[in-house]
């Protein structure tokens, strides 16, 4: 708390309030004619829990039994469950709907959005250091900025491997994340190294009704934690995966960065066919159907034991 007639002296919280502020300012100004008394007070509600759950202390990150960080949130309202925003996409012209909730969602998002990315810059200084700091640890319990993230979910990670500069300052480490997020990454990469056992060898060949010419390469880690699949004509990556649709476009490829983003639900060999026993690596193919457009399709002929027919991802 201040002393009173003092109130420079709480500089830390009355920053926030200003980045708070300027955030809900700024969105009023754009899109406040189209709220009413209910709408608005819900709005602030939003506001208030996006801010209050932002993460004070950790006791073990990679301990399942350990306490969950804690929040603002558990001090104001002694509930510990986390608030995710309801499912559906909101968009731009939800502001003009006729549903007042999706006006409100749409404005939360844009709050989580815009008042995270100050929060997270304010937390690191980026002005000249003129006097000595402590540097980054191993053991340090660090945020990592996700843009995929959903709201009110803050992503925490362990510094594992702390790299010293010539000067002796950290500019660079290796993070650990939590153990819960690691076991979705690992949904994903359970796909791609399956796929990698069948794209292992180069081949053109024609299957059944398809005149194509299959290219097949290999899979490998590319930078940012994406994967990579290297071409004999160059490296070539997958821009969008959306349920059981991914696409190609060769177009794109001239930046020559891994566009990978899953959409949706984490890749699984199960997205083949119903039951994943029915398909097994060796059964899937990638197919060069025109200049622009390639996909991966599974190559059995038959049907298998339940009847599923062969399946492709267009």
């Amino acid at each position: 708390m201040n002393v009173p007639s003092a109130s420079h002296m709480g500089g830390v919280w009355e920053r926030q309030i200003r980045s708070v502020r300027n955030v809900l300012a700024s969105l009023m100004h754009q899109s406040g004619t189209q709220l009413d008394d209910e709408s608005l007070r819900t709005f602030m509600c939003e506001a208030a829990a996006i801010v209050n759950s932002r993460p004070l202390t950790l006791d073990n990150l990679n301990d399942p039994l350990s306490e969950e960080p804690l929040t603002p949130n558990h001090i104001l309202t002694m509930k510990s469950k986390i608030i995710l925003p309801p499912p559906g996409q909101f968009q731009r012209s939800d502001i003009y709907s006729r549903k007042r909730w999706r006006r409100v969602q749409f404005l939360a998002n844009e709050f989580w959005n815009r008042w995270r990315k100050e929060y997270l810059s304010n937390l690191q200084s980026r002005k000249k250091w003129t006097a000595p700091r402590r540097n980054l640890q191993v053991g340090d319990i660090v945020m990592i900025k996700d843009e995929q993230a959903a709201r009110n979910q803050w992503h925490l990670g362990k510094i594992n491997t702390a790299h010293v500069d010539e000067d002796g300052l950290v500019r660079k480490v290796r993070v650990t994340i939590s153990a819960d997020d690691l076991g979705k990454k690992n949904n994903m990469e359970s796909f791609w190294n399956a796929l990698a056992l069948a794209l292992s060898k180069k081949s053109e060949k024609n299957y059944g009704n398809y005149d194509c010419t299959v290219w097949v390469g290999a899979l490998e880690h590319g930078v940012y934690g994406k994967k990579v699949m290297n071409w004999p004509d160059g490296t070539r990556t997958l821009e969008r995966a959306h349920r059981l649709s991914y696409m190609l476009d060769k177009r794109i490829l001239k930046e020559n960065l891994p566009r990978f983003s899953p959409n949706g639900d984490p890749l699984d060999i199960s997205h083949l066919c119903h039951n994943p026993k029915c398909i097994k690596p060796e059964h899937l193919i990638l197919e060069s159907h025109s200049i622009n457009i390639e996909r991966i399709f599974c190559r059995r002929t038959k049907q298998c034991t339940n009847n599923h027919l062969p399946c492709c991802l267009i």
